[in-house]
C-alpha cells in the first residue's frame, strides 16, 4: 500500500518524488509492538530538484 503511494508520487504527470522506497525491518518493530496493531517502515525519498524561482 505504501509503494502504490509512492508510485502515485513518482508519476511523470505529478512528480512529486522522483523515487522512495519503504521496507520492513523486524528491529524496528517488537512482537510487543505488533501485538498492539503498531508497525513501523522506515522509507526514503528524492524530492524533485529546486526549480527556478524569479523573484
Amino acid at each position: 500500500m505504501i509503494e502504490k503511494f509512492f508510485n502515485r508520487l513518482k508519476n511523470p504527470q505529478n512528480q512529486i518524488i522522483i523515487d522512495g522506497k519503504v521496507w520492513y525491518d523486524a528491529s524496528l518493530n517488537p512482537p510487543e509492538e505488533l501485538a498492539k496493531g503498531h508497525i513501523k517502515f522506515p522509507y526514503k525519498f528524492c524530492p524533485p530538484a529546486l526549480r527556478l524561482i524569479t523573484i
